[in-house]
């Protein structure tokens, strides 16, 4: 992997892609993440994968199930399959640190390319969310995210909503503008 780093121009996310399942027979997937102060994620899950964080530099609030640590330069926090887990940069400086996917994953790699190639042409909200229902779908299923608590009630939205969008050719369509 040639170290592409892409940035979302919406939330000023930057992501580094150092190692891809790609190029490993998808052992894992590393990125390396730098993160505009308050920047964070839903509380999700995912069934097929495990994500370890590692700070780099700054301070990292990482939640995993019903422990939350803030992680320093060097320290590290994994959330494994089927826990409920989110980060947050709650400091007013910027927070870089890698996430280590494993086993790697393909599809969640080509999700963040096109979650800031969709942000950057300007078809997501100030939030960074994708502005079409079918792609916010689409970016659910290849992120292998699940919502915990009420947000579990619109699952079988988002389901319908990918599938929706796999069937008018919009994966490919992604795929081919942002991912290649």
């Amino acid at each position: 992997m040639d170290n592409q780093t892409i940035q979302n121009k919406v939330t000023g996310e930057q992501i580094t892609f150092l190692e891809s399942a790609k190029d490993n027979g998808g052992g894992r997937s590393v990125l390396k993440f730098k993160v505009e102060p308050k920047a964070n994620t839903p509380l999700h899950y995912h069934n097929r994968f495990d994500e370890k964080f590692e700070v780099l530099d700054g301070v990292l609030t990482v939640v995993t199930g019903k422990t939350k640590v803030k992680l320093k330069k060097d320290e590290t926090a994994t959330a494994y399959k089927t826990v409920r887990h989110r980060w947050i940069n709650e400091t007013s400086d910027v927070t870089e640190f890698l996430v280590i996917i494993t086993p790697g994953n393909l599809d969640v790699e080509n999700m963040f390319k096109m979650y800031c190639g969709l942000a950057n042409d300007g078809q997501s909200n100030k939030h960074g969310i994708p502005k079409n229902p079918f792609v916010m779908g689409l970016m659910m299923e290849l992120g292998e995210s699940r919502l915990t608590g009420w947000m579990t009630l619109i699952s079988p939205l988002l389901k319908w909503l990918s599938a929706s969008a796999r069937k008018k050719g919009l994966d490919k369509m992604l795929y081919d503008k942002y991912c290649k």
